[in-house]
């Protein structure tokens, strides 16, 4: 599957240790906000109006270096658990 933005993806990747340790995975769900040929930006917290642009103030964004991803998984929606619009 090609990745494009706009997905919903968990990725699994290492990142650095502090003061010469090692290195750890973690991993990071959010939309995929920027993809290049060397990184890819996955906002993990952002607005769900379009007409919003990015914040660093009020959104979390993680651009992760493809070298060190370990794995990419997109999450399809399976089903809407609550909506406040059928709460009327």
């Amino acid at each position: 599957m090609k990745l494009r933005r706009g997905m919903i993806v968990s990725i699994t990747f290492s990142d650095h240790g502090e003061g010469g340790g090692p290195c750890f995975k973690f991993t990071v769900v959010g939309k995929l906000t920027s993809i290049t040929r060397s990184t890819l930006a996955v906002d993990a917290w952002y607005y769900t109006s379009t007409k919003m642009r990015y914040e660093s103030v009020n959104c979390t964004r993680f651009t992760i270096v493809r070298s060190a991803i370990h794995r990419i998984v997109c999450l399809k929606q399976c089903e809407v658990i609550y909506d406040e619009k059928d709460q009327a």
